[in-house]
């Protein structure tokens, strides 16, 4: 495979994940759920801001359960690096939302995924979320 045809497979690696990316992050399509759990591989691992991992049964509770309202989000300085079957993805995202009894405002968030390719399809393998204020 020469080095034009690489580049070529990375721009359709690349929008593919920009359009996994909108789907995960899609917090007012009523099937946003659905695609959490279908975007998520069964053996994630989810390192989030306060310390604590969660795996994909933790965080689809979380979801089903509505404990996490977010009210708004949006994100910025996207990085993608395609690695073989894999792809990195680094993003700020900035949140408001409801979590229990506790407004979030303005919180702003550094994101990093892992994507891996299963049977033609893209799946988080991996997340991890700091962050970049004071906002916890």
């Amino acid at each position: 495979m020469n080095n034009e045809s690489i580049a070529s497979d990375n721009v359709s690696i690349n929008k593919q994940i920009m359009e996994c990316e909108k789907l995960l992050l899609d917090y007012d399509d009523p099937n946003h759920v659905d695609n959490i759990d279908k975007l998520l591989h069964d053996d994630l691992i989810f390192n989030i801001f306060d310390g604590s991992v969660l795996d994909k049964p933790t965080l689809m509770e979380i979801h089903h359960s509505e404990q996490v309202e977010i009210t708004s989000f949006s994100t910025s300085d996207y990085k993608v690096s395609v690695i073989d079957d894999s792809v990195v993805v680094s993003m700020i995202g900035m949140m408001n939302a409801n979590y229990g009894k506790k407004v979030i405002s303005n919180a702003k968030f550094q994101y990093i995924r892992v994507w891996k390719l299963f049977k033609n399809e893209w799946k988080v393998i991996a997340a991890m979320q700091s962050s970049l204020d004071d906002n916890e």
